[in-house]
């Protein structure tokens, strides 16, 4: 499982920097000690500028979360975490510069991205914005040194599942239909998200 430390507008609960700190220590020796070995420390949710209200959980910064987590893992509990953060806004220039897009996800053990097919303005499948990403962080002199998996976690539509999957990127499907409308309903049902779990399927019978 991908388990999430911060989510912006969470963060103002957190009166300092220290704070935002010790808690970051506390999830991890909360994982660690719990002994879960199937876990993804995610620092945060799209984590870009204007987002979130401590400079350490921003773009300049946020490696340095990252780099403690695992760390911590390693020194206080001789564990290897696998720790990373998520995007949404990697090809804008306005939310953060190519140099803390290398310097963040240079530091991260997996590459998290959103997105998905752009219907309205026609990026779909291997036009879209998502198929960019991959491209950006594949050419990067990081990535080529030391490669890893690059995860969509949050993500829709058929062409841009089939376009990742040609790609060798993990695809996680986002749908209103289970994360955004109140209450959740959880599991498999008749909505137009059903074609996700046909295609796995296929997928995994091949």
């Amino acid at each position: 499982m991908i388990l999430q430390l911060f989510y912006f507008g969470q963060d103002p609960v957190f009166d300092s920097e220290a704070a935002v700190l010790n808690a970051t220590d506390c999830a991890t020796d909360w994982i660690c000690e719990q002994g879960y070995k199937n876990v993804i420390v995610e620092i945060a949710n799209e984590v870009m500028q204007g987002h979130f209200h401590h400079d350490i959980l921003k773009p300049g910064r946020v490696a340095e979360l990252v780099h403690r987590v695992r760390d911590g893992a390693r020194e206080r509990h001789n564990r290897e975490l696998i720790v990373s953060t998520s995007e949404a806004a990697l090809l804008s220039s306005k939310q953060w510069t190519e140099d803390e897009i290398d310097r963040v996800f240079e530091a991260c053990d997996i590459v998290i991205i959103h997105g998905g097919d752009n219907v309205e303005t026609g990026r779909v499948g291997d036009a879209s914005e998502l198929v960019r990403k991959v491209e950006r962080i594949r050419e990067s002199e990081w990535y080529q040194k030391t490669p890893r998996p690059i995860i969509t976690n949050e993500s829709q539509g058929e062409q841009a599942f089939e376009a990742m999957v040609k790609r060798g990127v993990s695809f996680g499907l986002h749908s209103i239909f289970f994360q955004t409308m109140f209450p959740p309903k959880w599991g498999v049902w008749d909505n137009d998200t059903t074609w996700f779990f046909k295609r796995v399927k296929e997928l995994q019978n091949k």
